[in-house]
């Protein structure tokens, strides 16, 4: 789990560090979310079973959740009306909380600064399940 995780978190910050240096930034597609979407949901199941959940409108901008078949958390991306990335980060299956690291951008797609949900915390939650399944819990 910890080795998927890693390799979760490692593929994320080689593309935000390729967005960054590339200058080029996510786009939310409007066009296929409005050919697509039924009562303002489009939703995608992707061979893998990774499981993908838009949803929002021209007026206050577009949520995409993306959910792998495996694994504790899903990818949250926000987006301005214009399509441009807001923010983005992980969010615990169970209970939708947000943990890791968030990075937010401006509307013209500039990083403007990240926010670690987890600082405030001593224990991971991969330490959490650690103690849990140490205690058969």
């Amino acid at each position: 789990m910890k080795l998927t995780i890693v390799f979760i978190a490692s593929v994320q910050l080689f593309i935000n560090c390729s967005i960054q240096n590339n200058q080029t930034m996510e786009r939310f597609n409007i066009d296929e979310f409005n050919k697509f979407a039924v009562g303002g949901v489009y939703i995608k199941l992707m061979d893998d079973g990774t499981h993908i959940k838009q949803f929002g409108n021209a007026t206050t901008g577009y949520v995409e959740n993306v959910t792998p078949p495996k694994g504790w958390y899903f990818v949250q991306r926000q987006f301005y009306a214009n399509g441009m990335l807001k923010s983005q980060g992980q969010l615990f299956k169970k209970g939708e909380f947000k943990t890791g690291v968030w990075k937010f951008y401006d509307d013209k797609g500039k990083f403007t600064h990240e926010l670690n949900e987890d600082a405030p915390f001593k224990l991971t939650l991969e330490d959490i399940l650690v103690i849990l399944q140490q205690k058969k819990i």
